[in-house]
């Protein structure tokens, strides 16, 4: 498990490089938050599947799975991540405590992992690791009890060990804002934004549209049409038909949506708008997107690869 979709992929072609280099009949898998949500939840409900049979292989996957999916898995290599998401990972491994512990089953790699400083503080993950270093106490591999990962959260997250951090300080500066604000006056979104400073686009990426422009996208504008004609006509039945229509169709739309961070797009060139009534808040992503939906093999969306026309 990895702490960015980059380095998910990352690790998807260098493992992908070696099964093929060698001909061996390995089955590599890969899950991330960067697919549309129809091909998503289809890698989810393989994972799933997966973890239930008695198939081996390897799925590569980021934090989306610490705590949504019901999974257990044999054997767990983690980037390092803060103790309370690496102790989430932990259970996606062995979570029905029947399989053998005699020989490690999770192995933490904290040299060179992504995320640190941008999805996770760095001085959270470093006191993280101090304190499993003090537990360790110098061996290689050893069983940890489920009291101790509780322990080890508490003191790491205690205002004794945090104060004087960065972590504390923006922490507190959010509280404050949030407690001089009126009650009622700032949305879920806003205070998101506040904590954690995250701005998202819904997007479709362009070869998805442009495979439901003439169908989804038409019906939906078409519909919208017809609509305004009904209002015109005060026809109360077939506005209540042409509007459950329209939600059916918008769900589909939506399916074929991912969320992405602005910071991920800094060229805001290449998310461009869908002008359809009723459709300006998704908006079009001109990076490429690879998956067959067929097999579930692909990459998702490429942050960084623009279709050519943009390049």
């Amino acid at each position: 498990m990895v702490n960015t979709v980059k380095s998910a992929i990352e690790k998807y072609e260098q493992i992908e490089k070696i099964i093929d280099g060698n001909n061996l009949d390995i089955d590599l898998n890969l899950l991330h938050s960067m697919y549309i949500q129809e091909d998503r939840s289809k890698l989810e409900k393989a994972i799933k599947n997966f973890a239930k049979s008695e198939k081996n292989g390897i799925w590569i996957t980021t934090q989306l799975v610490e705590a949504s999916l019901d999974i257990d898995f044999d054997i767990l290599h983690t980037e390092i991540s803060t103790l309370d998401s690496l102790f989430q990972r932990f259970g996606r491994c062995n979570r029905a405590g029947k399989k053998e512990i005699d020989n490690p089953n999770v192995y933490i790699y904290t040299k060179e992992a992504q995320g640190i400083g941008t999805i996770y503080d760095e001085e959270i993950v470093n006191k993280g690791i101090e304190l499993l270093k003090e537990y360790t106490n110098g061996k290689e591999s050893l069983k940890i009890k489920e009291d101790d990962k509780v322990k080890m959260v508490e003191v790491l997250y205690s205002k004794e060990n945090l104060k004087n951090t960065e972590f504390f300080k923006k922490f507190r500066k959010a509280l404050d804002i949030l407690d001089t604000m009126p009650p009622y006056n700032v949305s879920s979104n806003d205070a998101q934004k506040i904590l954690r400073n995250i701005d998202t686009y819904t997007v479709i990426p362009r070869e998805i549209y442009n495979k439901i422009d003439d169908t989804l996208i038409q019906e939906y504008k078409d519909i919208g049409e017809e609509l305004s004609i009904a209002y015109k006509n005060k026809d109360k039945v077939l506005i209540a038909k042409l509007k459950d229509k329209r939600r059916n169709i918008r769900q589909s739309i939506t399916k074929k949506t991912v969320s992405v961070s602005s910071y991920k797009v800094r060229d805001k060139r290449l998310i461009t708008d869908i002008e359809v009534k009723g459709l300006e808040d998704l908006k079009i992503l001109e990076y490429q997107y690879n998956m067959d939906s067929e097999t579930l093999k692909g990459k998702g969306v490429l942050i960084g690869e623009e279709l050519s026309q943009f390049i």
